[in-house]
């Protein structure tokens, strides 16, 4: 069996499912989730989050207290099936957020604790994921109909985080895209493409529509998708042609699960503010996205 630790946002947690389902279809063994991240209370400075992969026509089974204690205190007879090298209950926490290859050879049953940013994990599985993060959901016509102009011509997403980016505690640890990264990256696209269209997702819109809109030309501020239907979101991304994107995991998926792949992908250069130590974030963005200066 797979266990895997959901924590974060909805693209954090899509992620984990990710890596998750990989895993299980490689051995073959049922996948099961941890869900007490979202049970504990959160810290000052922490964005409240609540599981949000139920938007899927997923599974998500909860792995239950007996079984988590299975790995979190092995007994005497888990210790003798690992001396002699019999399947045995195991945790891998993650070390780092760059690929960790080995995590691919380790046997279950296994406890998977970390955010397994890469495609790296689950690029081999690229269609599943397709079909798994579909938005059947997705009913209401006025998305519909906004996905059905995205759908067509020269359309460009822009993610524009701001908001809990801004507290004094991301700000050390995430930061924020600057205004040079999307004048920079909205340029490229106005030289190659004929007269494209850029659709902003913000939760910062009157800054977007006071230091952005000016130069983008043809624009269109999408704020309608709010609290639980932030998620819908995601959806109207991956239907543009082409996308830029925040050092966030939630406009990278709306570029990764864009269908046709036969657009470009501006992406920041820097993830974090530091890539030392766990903050290795050097195969987050895939090698065929284009990186550019975000600081």
């Amino acid at each position: 069996m797979i266990v895997v630790a959901l924590q974060g946002g909805l693209g954090n947690q899509m992620f984990q499912y990710a890596v998750g389902r990989r895993l299980s279809l490689q051995w073959k063994c049922p996948l099961y989730f941890d869900l007490e991240f979202f049970r504990k209370p959160f810290e000052s400075g922490i964005t409240p989050r609540k599981m949000e992969l139920d938007i899927f026509n997923i599974s998500i089974e909860e792995v239950s207290p007996e079984m988590r204690k299975k790995f979190e205190t092995p007994d005497r007879l888990n210790a003798v099936k690992k001396k002699l090298h019999l399947p045995h209950y195991k945790r891998f926490a993650e070390p780092a957020l760059n690929f960790q290859s080995e995590l691919l050879r380790i046997k279950p049953p296994i406890y998977l604790q970390g955010f397994f940013q890469s495609e790296k994990y689950f690029e081999q599985i690229r269609t599943e994921l397709q079909s798994d993060f579909s938005f059947d959901k997705l009913i209401d016509e006025r998305n519909l109909s906004l996905a059905r102009e995205m759908g067509s011509g020269d359309t460009v997403s822009v993610h524009v985080r701001r908001g809990d980016f801004l507290n004094a505690k991301n700000q050390g640890l995430h930061g924020v895209c600057s205004l040079d990264y999307y004048r920079e990256a909205i340029g490229r696209f106005q030289a190659k493409r004929n007269n494209p269209v850029f659709y902003f997702f913000t939760d910062d819109a009157a800054w977007v529509n006071e230091n952005v809109v000016p130069f983008a030309g043809r624009s269109q501020v999408i704020v309608h998708n709010t609290g639980n239907d932030s998620w819908k979101d995601i959806y109207l991304m991956s239907r543009c042609k082409d996308h830029i994107i925040a050092n966030s995991s939630f406009s990278w998926w709306g570029a990764w699960l864009n269908a046709e792949r036969d657009g470009e992908v501006v992406a920041p250069a820097h993830w974090f503010v530091s890539d030392q130590g766990y903050w290795n974030y050097h195969d987050l963005v895939p090698e065929r996205w284009i990186k550019v200066k975000n600081d």
